[in-house]
């Protein structure tokens, strides 16, 4: 199967943010304790629109991928497979 990114058109919607406290929840809320309004406001100031992406493996989306581009590399913020 062929991998392959599609970018996400509004990553502050909710199915991202399902999916991302999703593979976050247990260890974010064991350490600091979550807060819904708290992160979704972290994702928005530190995460810019353009890194996030969905993960298609063939026609389904299997999960989403979050990467900073530089010049010659890639910084993985977050990655995610399954879905909300």
């Amino acid at each position: 199967m062929t991998i392959e990114f599609h970018p996400i058109k509004d990553p502050n919607c909710e199915e991202v943010f399902q999916l991302i406290k999703q593979g976050l929840f247990p260890y974010v809320d064991a350490v600091f304790g979550w807060d819904d309004d708290f992160q979704r406001q972290r994702i928005a100031d530190e995460y810019q629109p353009e890194w996030f992406h969905w993960v298609y493996e063939g026609e389904a989306k299997v999960g989403l991928v979050c990467f900073k581009p530089y010049a010659q590399a890639l910084h993985l913020n977050l990655i995610y497979r399954g879905s909300p």
